[in-house]
Formats: structure tokens, C-alpha cells, sequence
């Protein structure tokens, strides 16, 4: 709140607990209240008081006319949560008022309400005039939305608005409006990895050093990328350094496709065909941008309902969705995707008590999509291919479209000179499971054939992925992929290469197989797994096989696992490893370190131990360590030992460790951050996660934490950088007002952005200084002032109300300041203070305690400042009274 500092809030990210001054400052009678105040449209009775009960030191009666409907704000603006429909809409500063009756009124701009989702055409048309009259300002909710009710809760800061579904946008939920997609400013970020790594063998001394690189540069919706790696080596005075250049694009969104167009490389998608890098262009779906409940399968529940009822969805013995629909037939078609978890049992309960269920199967894979939703990619380009002599045009398109609940279709072709290749299939969701199928074919003119001298090979691929949850034992089943090729089926890759060789193809894969099983025990007594692959070439014989099988449990004391993997590679030979685990927290505090002990068998006569401890080193879990010590024997006995340390700075991750055995040791050091240059200059930055980014501007706020990052701080020049946003999603972007100095207070700690992906947004928040002031008044014959008393100060702006004892918070700038306080509505029922803020030097605390000062009446102005009692600083006597405590 920016007017009345005398109620400071006390979550986190609201105001300063140190601050902090009870609401018990307020009146009496708004504590037996309940908290909030309300719009004219919530028909609370009014209360009434005594005028008995509250005079003042005259013995004139005070005037608590507003608290009859509730506890009273103060009109100004308020940092809130709203909710709309008790989903959280925003959190930021708004303008409340209140009406002639003493209700709270809140005033929402055109843009908020169409971030609300109301729909404007829906309303009445005096109504929609003006609201689309006043799109530049703000209006109140109930004036132009019917029936709709506003509720401001003081004690929570928190705004619920209530608006009829019939003037609502009808959305998925987590539906964010595109408009409200923020494109950054332009900007510039370099991201780096660098990792130094020198090691020490026999006297022999080699170091190895990388370093990572990612800029990017936005302008307009555009965003230029460009990735890369410089590796060195440094052995036996030998000097070897390289450049890779990995990826380098630029792209921009096509909302109204739900996509993305990038020019120049990257990679295929790789969904119905193998993906490969190539140079060119793509236009490909983006997943992100779709709601929560809509990126990926979830079956559409139709029904029927009889009276107003009440439409619950479980899964197993959770309830994963519930609504209430009018009579008639209804649609749910935003559940989220737990396919993973079984079917869903749909229960009708009408208004009358009856009641009727139904079960709808309900797996997942990936080539599922919801009904009437599709997915699609179109690229043309060159294969990106160093070794090539030649490089041939392509295009390549892939389709996908949910039929049903039940069906999805899908198809593609990849087309060059002398390559053809096409995959259709469908995907269907049966009361066993979820299954898909396709079949792929290829044409390759100009290649040989293995070992028959002929031309243009030709051949085919069978696909088959299956899915399916036992609901009663709660087994999952997954056959991640079965692939069976033909002897003359290439891939788009494969064929190139072998073209630009002039020789056959080389090996390619003949069949595959993956599949992954998992099983809960009953009761608490773990789990067990099974993950198994195997994968045959044409060309050569043998197969590639590897399974491994695990248990998994949790005590009171720690976890505990065990693990079997048993590996062929092509050269027949087979590698065998056991592995029991043990974990241990070494205590019950939040940064107790963990011990894990860890024993391998690795064939007979190797055995492999491991004892180590890993924890954070203080409560911001900015700083961690590890230590571990090893000891092998097979190969000759070996033991090593060692550990690292890190710390997570507002600037950089810095990582070191070293390790060291009987014939060698090595240090390594690490460092990741990211340089980004934004309109308000350049900031220094923990990894910027790639996604999105935010710039945090709060000028004077040096020191301040941000909020949902670890280590995060502003710098002395008031900005601060949050590398990880959530692209399409509405992230909350806030600073910390336990972490502000004493003279500096946040205005509107907290607010919400949707970034489109790859943005640099700017976040600015608006900084107040001012010493934080307590102040004990009193009137010209010693009595305190009324409690209630509205104090404001030289421009008429409401900073603070009296509480018990003549008591007032307030902060102001230093020097000689002048504050008005009115506690009824007779010129006698009005006083004024002048007090001398004293100037406080910086890293110095305010002084503690409340000065004693006086309030003079209307005639106050004639008095000389020498003569008020204000202006003398709090008296050493009286700061082991003050109810303030550091």
C-alpha cells in the first residue's frame, strides 16, 4: 500500500517485517471484524456503535461511521493478489476507492479486464461503450459487468472479483490471452560454460579447458542465436585450441499458428522421421504456446446432465477434475495429461441426490493428440554435413490430427533429387492400452546396394509403441518403440552419405527394441523397475543388448537401492554390474548434509565402493559442498578421494573441486553466467536458461532478493536479472521486501509477465525512499491523539493512521516535514504535527524507538518550530518503552 504505511503487510515479497507494526494499531473494533472491506454490491447490514465507547482527550465523540461495513481502507493504491473467480489473475498495484457508502471500490483497466476474460461483446451495449470509451483508463468491474461482486480483503491484500460465467470468454484452463505475450525489449545476452581441468599423472602435467558459448540478440519479435564451443588442450608444451560452431538462426513467432519460423540451422523435428541437423527453413508447431490443458493427450468427457450437477473425474482414488454444468449436455475438453496413471471413472451427481458414473480408458503416447488438434512441420533446406562432397536440396512435412477421443492420423514425406521417403500411421487409444502404428517407405536412387551391385534400394520400416497402466496392481507397461527395417530401408541421412561415398550403405539398424516396466509393492515397501533395449544392424552380426532391473525403497531413516545391469556391445562381450545404494540424511535440520554409501560389483574380483557427504552450507542454498572417497580393486587396488565446492553469486556459478589418488591428481574450476545488455545497461547474470529471461529494475534497492531465484540479488545500479522464465506462462516476478534497506520501500513488490520464448522482458518497480519514522503523539494538553486519526502529509497524501496510544508509523523524507491529522469532521476534531526527520547515514540503522510530539490545533501554523516538541529526536528515556522490536 502506498498511502496508509501504517498497515505494512507481512507475507514475503510484501513489506519489510522490520517495519512491521501491528494491526493492533488499528482500531479495536476493526479486529473484531471480519477482515476486508467490501464493494457496494456485497449487501453486508451495517454496524453500529456507541458513540460512548470512543471519545477524545475532550471528551468529544469520535467518529467510526466507516467502520460500520467492515474494516476501511483508505483510498490510494494497494499492492494485491486478484482473482477472478478464485483463480489468481495478477498480483500488482491497484487504485481502490471507496464509494459514498464506505464499500471498497477497485478500479481495473481495460487490459485487466480482458486478462480477467471478460468478453466485451457480451455485454450490455451502454455497458461495452464504455467500457471500449475508456480503454486508455481504469473502471470499476460492477459499473459495467452485471451482477458482478468485488471483495477487497485488507488483512490478505488480496482483490476477489466474481463475474458471471455468462460474460466470460469460455478458455481452456491455464489459457494466457496472446496479447498478453510480451516480446522483450531488444537486448542482448551471451551465455558461457567455462571449465578449466588440469590433471597430473607420473610427473606428466596436461590441461584441457572449454568454454561454452550462447548469444543471442532480440529486436522487434526477432531473435538471432547463435551457439558455439572453444576446446583447448595444453600437453607437453603442446598447444592445441578449436572453434565449433554449432547453431546459428534467427526465428519469430506465428501466434496464429501456434508456431515458429526459423531461418538457418537447426534440426528436424524427429517425431515420425530420425531427426538430422540441416541449413535452411522451418515452420514448426510449438507446443508451448498452447495451454497447460491442451499441449498434450487427455481424453474430451461428454455427457449428459439432468439438473444442475456436479461432474467429478478421478483417476484411481484422485480426483483430477470437477465442475458444475447446467442441465443438458456438457463438455469437459481441458483435462490435464496423466495418461501414466489409468483410466478415468466420470461421476454425474444431479442436484436431486441421483448419481451415475461412467469409465473412460484413458493411456498415452506421444503420437496421441486431443481431439480436433493437430500438429505439423514443414522445412526445406540442405543436410548439414561437413564431410559431404555435396549437398542436395529437401523438403520435408509432417502431419498429425486427433480424430477422437479414440483416433489420431498421422503422416509425412521427406523429398530430395534422389531420396524419397514417406511414414504414415495412426495412434488409438482401446480399453488395453494405447497404441500406434505406422509404416515408413523409402526410395533411394544413385546408391549401391549391400553386396548386389544394383541401384536405387528401396525398403521399409514397421513401428509399433504401445502404452498401458494394470489399475488394479498399478503396473505400468511401456514398450517404448519396436522397429523392424527392411534390407534396402535408409533414412534421409543415411542415403546422402552413402550417395557422396560412392559405397553402400553403411550398417543400418535392422530391428529395436525398448521397453520399461514398473511395479509399487504394496503398502510402503517400494518398487521395483525393469528397462530393456536391443537393437540388430543389417551388415554385421551380433545385436547390441542392454536391461537393467532395480528395487527402490524408503525408510524413516533414509532410502536405500539396489540395481542389476547386464550389457552386450557389438563385439559380443558382456559387462556386468551390481550396485546396492544407501542414503542417509545426517540429521533432521533443513540443511542437514547427505551421506550416501554406494557398493559395486562389476565382475569377479572387481569390486567398486564409495562413501560420500553432500550439503548446502547455508539457508539460501547459494553455497554447496561435497566430499567423497573411493576405493576399487580388480585392476590392481586404487584409491581416490576428494570433493568441491560451490557458490551460487547474483553474477556467476563458480564451481571448484579436486581429486586425487596414488599416481595422480586434478583441480578443476568452473564458471557459468550470462552477460546481458538490456536499454538500462549491462547486467551480469546467473545462466540464462535459454527460454526466457527477466530484467528487474528497482532503482535504490541494492541488496534486494528476487524471488523464486537462488542468490538473486539487485545490484548497486537497481537491476537484477531472473535467467528462468516459463515461455507463454504467467511467471511471477517479484523482489523480496524483507531483504530492502530501512529506507527504501518497494511499491508493488510483485507483479506477473508472459514471455514468449527466447524474450528479454523488463520488469520495473517503483522505489520509495524515505526514513522509517515512529512517532508517539499527543494533543497541546499531553493526551494522546484519538485513535483512528487519519494522518497525511504536506500534499495531502494518507500515510499512516493513529493506533493505540497515540502512536503512528510513517516514513518520510529527512528534514523539517508537516503532517495533518483529522479523526472526525469538526475543524476541532484537527490538529497538525511538525517533526524533524533526522538524516541517517548510510549503513547506519534509523534511531529506535517513538519521538514524543505534538499535535496543535487548527492555529498550529502561528507556532514556531522551535516550540514543538517534535522536533526533538526520540528521548533516550523512552526507546525501552517502544513496541518496536529489531
Amino acid at each position: 500500500m502506498h498511502t496508509n504505511d501504517a498497515f505494512l503487510h507481512t507475507r514475503s515479497g510484501r513489506r519489510n517485517p522490520r517495519l512491521w507494526v501491528p494491526k493492533h494499531l488499528c482500531l479495536c473494533i476493526a479486529l473484531a471484524l471480519q477482515g476486508g472491506a467490501f464493494a457496494a454490491q456485497e449487501d453486508q447490514p451495517a454496524l453500529r456503535f456507541s458513540s460512548d465507547l470512543f471519545r477524545d482527550a475532550s471528551g468529544q465523540p469520535v467518529d467510526v461511521s466507516r467502520f460500520a461495513h467492515g474494516n476501511p481502507v483508505m483510498p490510494g493504491q494497494y499492492d494485491a493478489d486478484l482473482y477472478a473467480n478464485g483463480a489468481l489473475v495478477a498480483r500488482q498495484t491497484f487504485d481502490i476507492g471507496v464509494d459514498d457508502e464506505g464499500h471498497a471500490t477497485v478500479c481495473l483497466s481495460h487490459a485487466m479486464l480482458m486478462r480477467v476474460g471478460v468478453d466485451l461483446t457480451l455485454l450490455p451495449a451502454p455497458a461495452r461503450a464504455r467500457a471500449l470509451q475508456e480503454e486508455g483508463d481504469c473502471v470499476d468491474p460492477t459499473e459495467i459487468v452485471p451482477d458482478a461482486h468485488v471483495k477487497f480483503d485488507f488483512s490478505e491484500l488480496r482483490i476477489d472479483l466474481e463475474v458471471p460465467q455468462a460474460y466470460l470468454r469460455r478458455n481452456p484452463r491455464g489459457y494466457v490471452d496472446p496479447q498478453f505475450w510480451d516480446e522483450g525489449v531488444t537486448a542482448g545476452v551471451l551465455g558461457y560454460d567455462a571449465n578449466v581441468y588440469r590433471n597430473w599423472t607420473r610427473g606428466r602435467a596436461d590441461t584441457e579447458a572449454f568454454v561454452g558459448l550462447d548469444a543471442n540478440f532480440n529486436v522487434r519479435g526477432w531473435q538471432l542465436r547463435h551457439q558455439g564451443s572453444l576446446t583447448g588442450r595444453i600437453a607437453g608444451g603442446d598447444v592445441r585450441q578449436r572453434y565449433a560452431a554449432l547453431n546459428t538462426y534467427m526465428r519469430h513467432d506465428v501466434t496464429a499458428l501456434r508456431a515458429q519460423f526459423l531461418a538457418g540451422q537447426s534440426y528436424t523435428p524427429g517425431d515420425l522421421f530420425d531427426g538430422f541437423s540441416f541449413t535452411g527453413v522451418q515452420l514448426t508447431s510449438d507446443d508451448r504456446m498452447l495451454p497447460d490443458s491442451q499441449r498434450s493427450f487427455a481424453p474430451v468427457v461428454r455427457g449428459v446432465a439432468a439438473t444442475n450437477a456436479r461432474v467429478t473425474v478421478r483417476q484411481g482414488s484422485s480426483v483430477v477434475y470437477e465442475t458444475t454444468v447446467p442441465p443438458g449436455p456438457f463438455v469437459i475438453d481441458d483435462l490435464y495429461d496423466t495418461g501414466y496413471a489409468g483410466d478415468l471413472t466420470v461421476t454425474v451427481a444431479e442436484a436431486d441426490g441421483r448419481s451415475h458414473s461412467f469409465l473412460l480408458p484413458y493411456a498415452s503416447i506421444p503420437q496421441l493428440l486431443r481431439p480436433e488438434t493437430h500438429r505439423f512441420s514443414a522445412t526445406a533446406g540442405v543436410l548439414r554435413d561437413e564431410s559431404l562432397t555435396t549437398h542436395r536440396p529437401f523438403v520435408q512435412g509432417t502431419y498429425r490430427k486427433g480424430i477422437s477421443n479414440t483416433l489420431t492420423l498421422y503422416g509425412g514425406i521427406t523429398a530430395s533429387l534422389q531420396y524419397q521417403g514417406a511414414v504414415g500411421g495412426a495412434a488409438i487409444l482401446t480399453p488395453v492400452g494405447a497404441i500406434a502404428a505406422d509404416v515408413s517407405q523409402s526410395w533411394s536412387q544413385g546408391v549401391l546396394a549391400r553386396g548386389r551391385g544394383e541401384r536405387a534400394p528401396k525398403g521399409q520400416s514397421y513401428r509399433l509403441t504401445y502404452s498401458y497402466r494394470i489399475a488394479e496392481t498399478d503396473t505400468s507397461f511401456t514398450l517404448g518403440a519396436y522397429r523392424y527395417s527392411s534390407h534396402g530401408y535408409l533414412t534421409f541421412a543415411e542415403s546422402e552419405r552413402a550417395r557422396s561415398f560412392e559405397v553402400p550403405p553403411p550398417q543400418t539398424v535392422r530391428q529395436r527394441l525398448q521397453l520399461n516396466l514398473s511395479q509399487p509393492l504394496p503398502g510402503e515397501h517400494g518398487s521395483v523397475f525393469f528397462n530393456g533395449y536391443l537393437s540388430s544392424y543389417w551388415g554385421r552380426s551380433g545385436s547390441d543388448v542392454s536391461f537393467s532391473a532395480g528395487y527402490t525403497r524408503s525408510f524413516s531413516f533414509g532410502s536405500a537401492s539396489l540395481n542389476v545391469q547386464r550389457s552386450r556391445a557389438q563385439n559380443g562381450r558382456f559387462d556386468n554390474q551390481v550396485v546396492l545404494s544407501l542414503t542417509l540424511p545426517l540429521g533432521k535440520l533443513p540443511r542437514t548434509p547427505i551421506a550416501q554409501a554406494r557398493v559395486g560389483y562389476n565382475g569377479p574380483g572387481k569390486v567398486d565402493s564409495q562413501v560420500s557427504v553432500s550439503g548446502t552450507g547455508n539457508d539460501e542454498g547459494t553455497l554447496s559442498y561435497n566430499a567423497f572417497a573411493n576405493y576399487s580393486r580388480g585392476h590392481g587396488d586404487n584409491a581416490v578421494s576428494g570433493g568441491g565446492i560451490g557458490y551460487q553469486a547474483p553474477a556467476a556459478a563458480i564451481n571448484v573441486s579436486g581429486s586425487a589418488g596414488a599416481d595422480f591428481s586434478q583441480l578443476s574450476a568452473a564458471i557459468q553466467g550470462s552477460v546481458v545488455a538490456h536499454p538500462g545497461g549491462i547486467t551480469l547474470s546467473q545462466r540464462a536458461g535459454g527460454d526466457a529471461i527477466a530484467v528487474l529494475e528497482a532503482p535504490g534497492a541494492e541488496g534486494a532478493s528476487v524471488l523464486g531465484g537462488v542468490g538473486i540479488r539487485v545490484n548497486r545500479s537497481g537491476f537484477a536479472v531472473l535467467p528462468t522464465l516459463s515461455p507463454y506462462r504467467m511467471n511471477e516476478i517479484g523482489i523480496n521486501a524483507d531483504s530492502t534497506r530501512d529506507d527504501v520501500d518497494v511499491l508493488g513488490s510483485a507483479t506477473m509477465v508472459a514471455p514468449r520464448a527466447g524474450a528479454v522482458v523488463m520488469v520495473k518497480f517503483r522505489t520509495e525512499r524515505g526514513q522509517p519514522v515512529m512517532l508517539r503523539a499527543v494533543r497541546a494538553n499531553g493526551k494522546p491523539l484519538p485513535i483512528g486519526g487519519d494522518v497525511r502529509d504536506a500534499a495531502g497524501k494518507s500515510v499512516a493512521v493513529v493506533g493505540q496510544g497515540g502512536l503512528v508509523f510513517l516514513r518520510s523524507a529527512p528534514g523539517d516535514q508537516v503532517f495533518t491529522v483529522t479523526w472526525g469532521k469538526s475543524g476541532a476534531q484537527r490538529c497538525t504535527i511538525r517533526h524533524r526527520v533526522p538524516v541517517v547515514e548510510a549503513g547506519k540503522q534509523p534511531p529506535i524507538g517513538a519521538a514524543r510530539v505534538v499535535c496543535h490545533g487548527a492555529d498550529a501554523s502561528a507556532q514556531r518550530p522551535g516550540d514543538v516538541a517534535g522536533l526533538s529526536h526520540a528521548r533516550p528515556g523512552k526507546q525501552a518503552n517502544s513496541p518496536v522490536q529489531r
